[in-house]
Order: C-alpha cells, then structure tokens, then sequence
C-alpha cells in the first residue's frame, strides 16, 4: 500500500508541478506584455509641415503643372472654391482673373486662355534654345548647365504632350551649333 501511495503522491507532485509552471508561463506573459510597449508607443513620431497649396506667379511653362496639382490637392477636397483658386495665385495671374474673383469656372477660363494653350510652352521653349551661346571647349560647368537646360526644356514640353517638338531637325541644328567643335567631332559633325 506504501507503494501506490507513494506513486499516487508523485503523480500527484508531478500535477502541481505541471499546474505551478503553466501559472508562471502566464504571468511571465502578463508581466512581458505590461513592459513591451505598445506598438503605436514604438513607432517614433514624426510630424509633418500640412501640405501648402500650390502657387501659380504666371511664368507660362508651370501653368500645367499648377493646374494638374490644384486639381487633384486642392480641388478634390474644397470643390470649386474660388476663394481657394485666388490663394493660390499671384502676380501676373492673379491679375489674369481680376474682376471674375467669385467665378472659379471663369477663373479658369481665363487662366487656360492666358496660359494654357500648349503652343505657347513650344514658343517660350524654343526661345529658350534659341539664346543659348555657344560653348567654349573644356568648359564642363557650362556643358553641364547647357544640358539641363535643354533637358528641362524637353520636360516642359513632354508636360505638355509635345516632346516631340524638340526633336525637330530645327531644334536639333540650334542644339549642335552651340556645342563645342570637339564635341561635334567626336559625334561625327565636323562641320569646321
């Protein structure tokens, strides 16, 4: 008999043992989860500048980007508001609209009149290319600067949707005027 109770207390041990470690494994995760920071405590917080609206001076070649960027920042969350459109304006456009300042269809109208006719970008661009100078051989800086401006001057004009107007043969004979005679040897233009 001594020895069945013997081993019925060890079974008996062996359950509370069982009992006793599987209440530490609960408290142990009690314990884990009251010192673990939440999630959202984790996280650092980083505040951001509200988003400013976009401003329109009236410099002909950000027409198109201002009137895509109004539309879907401003527009979409005020409706047509044209108090909305005139803070957004300034200088010459602003006096584009003056006395339609509580019309925004009108507003617009006049704005696309002025500024949104897509030809008028091909002429300012062209312009642009036009003025260029020559450069001196071993002037990098100015090759540099001279490549951005004609890179900028094909991306106004892809805004637009009339790239293809600087790769006219016009276009591209003012481009090679202006490089330096090295330059025009190595692309097999040795027109000295």
């Amino acid at each position: 008999m001594n020895v069945l109770s013997d081993e019925r207390q060890i079974l008996e041990a062996e359950q509370y043992i069982a009992d006793v470690e599987c209440d530490v494994k609960i408290c142990l995760s009690i314990i884990y989860k009251q010192d673990k920071p939440k999630d959202s405590e984790n996280k650092v917080k980083v505040k951001v500048k509200a988003l400013e609206p976009p401003k329109f001076t009236g410099e002909l070649r950000d027409y198109p980007s201002f009137k895509d960027d109004f539309t879907r920042i401003i527009e979409e969350d005020n409706g047509k508001d044209p108090f909305a459109l005139k803070q957004c304006l300034c200088g010459d456009a602003l006096k584009c609209i003056t006395g339609c300042e509580n019309d925004y269809d009108e507003m617009f109208m006049r704005l696309d009149e002025q500024y949104g006719n897509p030809r008028k970008v091909v002429d300012v661009v062209i312009g642009e290319l036009k003025a260029l100078k020559p450069l001196n051989v071993g002037v990098n800086k100015e090759f540099i600067k001279m490549v951005r401006k004609v890179e900028q001057c094909w991306l106004d004009l892809k805004r637009v949707k009339l790239e293809s107007e600087i790769n006219t043969a016009h276009v591209v004979s003012m481009v090679e005027r202006i490089l330096p005679y090295i330059a025009e040897k190595r692309m097999g233009y040795d027109v000295r």
